[in-house]
């Protein structure tokens, strides 16, 4: 038996980005931070309370906001994210290693959207509003 390369990205003994090993050699990426940071309750809980959130009618309000409190602070009994990660270094290690290995994909595809003169009005219609989830 071997080690598919499928196997190989989900090991959670490398991290989600390739760094350099203490003896000059690459560690091979691994998805396990991505499977861990998308899986974790208070993160996967957050999802349902998206919908009411993104029309306008959820009506939780945690610390005394003045608006309605964020999907994850619903969802968690009034934990912010911030929170979240300031009192769980683990969960926080796996979100950092996401955020290193989609930004570089990311951004640039972003902005090129942004500037290729994409009408978006066109594309998602009038009257519609683009949420940054992440």
């Amino acid at each position: 038996f071997g080690l598919s390369t499928t196997g190989a990205l989900l090991r959670t003994n490398s991290n989600l980005v390739t760094e350099q090993q203490q003896d000059g050699q690459q560690q091979q990426p691994s998805w396990a931070s991505l499977i861990h940071h998308w899986t974790e309750k208070p993160i996967w809980d957050a999802w349902s309370h998206l919908p009411a959130y993104v029309a306008g009618v959820e009506t939780r309000y945690a610390n005394n906001q003045q608006s309605p409190s964020p999907p994850f602070t619903v969802a968690n009994n009034g934990t912010s994210i911030v929170e979240h990660y300031n009192q769980n270094p683990q969960s926080m290690i796996h979100r950092n290693n996401v955020v290193k290995f989609i930004s570089p994909q990311e951004i640039p595809a972003i902005v090129d959207c942004l500037f290729d003169n994409i009408d978006w009005n066109v594309v998602f219609g009038v009257n519609k509003t683009i949420v940054d989830i992440g």
